[in-house]
C-alpha cells in the first residue's frame, strides 16, 4: 500500500475547501438576489419611482442632458433597422453565423452587420470615434458603438443571438409612442442589473423590474437619453485612454493592466440613465433573445 503524500493530501483538502466556499458564496449570492428581486418588485409596485438628482449628487446622472439634445426630446419616426456588431478580424464561429442567418430571417426588419471593415461608413464626420477606441477590447468596442450608433443613427441593436420572433410590431409600437426613447426586453431579476455602490445601486436593484436589458433594444436617435449615454461613455474613455494605450484590451479585456472593467461602458451607464428617464423607457417582451449557447 502506497503511503499518503502529506503535501498532496493538504492540497486536495485545500482545493475541496475552496470549491465548497465558492459554492457557498454562489448560493448566498443567489439567495440574496432572489430576495432582492422579490423585494424590488413589491417596492416598485407600491412606490413609483421619481428621479431626484439630489439622491445621486456625485453621479453622472445628476448632470443635465447636453443642450443639443433638447430639440429632439420628442423624436421623429424611429428607423426600422437593426445593427449587429462583429468587430474582430477573426471569422465568426459557426454558431454565430447560424444565429445571424436566423436573425436576418426572423427579425422582420433590415439588418446591418457592422464590422471592422465597414465601420467607417457609420462614423459621423463631425463626431469621429473616440481616440481610445482602437485600444479597447472587442467587448468594450461593442459597448461603445451601441451608444454611438443609437445616438447618431437610431434603430435597433441586437447581440449575435437569435431573436425569439419578429421585431416588426415592436418597432411599430415605439414609432407610435412619442414619449418612447428606448424599448427592450424586461430585466427579470436584481442580479441582472449592474451592481453599483451607494443609493444609485440600491435604487437600480429596487426598480430592476422597470428596466430593460443590454442585449437587444430599439432607440430613437439624438434623444436626451442617447446624448447623455454617449457623453458619459466618452468621458470615461477620456479617463482610461492613457492606460488603455499602454495595455490594449485585445478580445475580452484579459490583458493585465487593461483599465476598463466589464460593465463600465454599458450597464454601468445605460442602466442608471434608464432609471433617470424611466418615463421614456418601454419594456417589450417581443424583443427577447434565445439565450442558449451562441459560441
Amino acid at each position: 500500500m502506497n503511503p499518503v503524500d502529506p503535501l498532496l493530501a493538504a492540497r486536495q483538502v485545500k482545493h475541496a475547501l475552496f470549491v465548497a466556499n465558492k459554492r457557498r458564496r454562489r448560493a448566498q449570492r443567489s439567495a440574496l438576489f432572489s430576495a432582492a428581486t422579490v423585494a424590488g418588485r413589491w417596492h416598485a409596485r407600491w412606490h413609483p419611482y421619481e428621479f431626484d438628482p439630489a439622491r445621486y449628487r456625485r453621479s453622472f446622472v445628476a448632470r443635465d442632458a447636453p443642450a443639443t439634445a433638447a430639440a429632439t426630446a420628442v423624436p421623429g419616426p424611429v428607423r426600422r433597422r437593426v445593427f449587429v456588431l462583429w468587430l474582430g478580424e477573426n471569422p465568426m464561429t459557426p454558431r454565430r453565423r447560424e444565429n445571424l442567418a436566423v436573425l436576418r430571417e426572423r427579425i422582420g426588419v433590415p439588418v446591418d452587420l457592422v464590422t471592422a471593415q465597414n465601420l467607417h461608413e457609420w462614423v459621423v464626420p463631425e463626431h469621429p470615434l473616440h481616440p481610445a477606441y482602437e485600444n479597447l477590447s472587442l467587448i468594450h468596442r461593442s459597448d461603445y458603438l451601441r451608444a454611438y450608433l443609437m445616438h447618431h443613427h437610431g434603430g435597433g441593436y441586437c447581440d449575435l443571438k437569435a431573436p425569439t420572433g419578429s421585431w416588426g410590431s415592436a418597432f411599430t409600437r415605439v414609432g407610435q409612442d412619442p414619449r418612447a426613447w428606448l424599448a427592450g426586453y424586461p430585466e427579470l431579476s436584481a442580479g441582472q442589473v449592474t451592481r453599483l455602490p451607494g443609493q444609485l445601486g440600491k435604487d437600480l436593484a429596487l426598480y430592476h423590474s422597470r428596466l430593460v436589458g443590454m442585449g437587444a433594444f430599439i432607440a430613437h436617435a439624438a434623444t436626451p437619453l442617447t446624448a447623455e449615454w454617449l457623453r458619459e461613455v466618452e468621458r470615461r474613455l477620456d479617463y482610461y485612454a492613457d492606460q488603455a494605450a499602454e495595455f490594449p484590451g485585445e478580445q475580452r479585456g484579459e490583458v493585465v493592466g487593461y483599465p476598463v472593467s466589464w460593465t463600465r461602458l454599458l450597464g454601468g451607464v445605460l442602466h442608471p440613465l434608464q432609471l433617470k428617464h424611466l418615463e421614456h423607457v418601454r419594456q417589450d417582451p417581443e424583443l427577447r433573445l434565445d439565450l442558449g449557447d451562441y459560441q
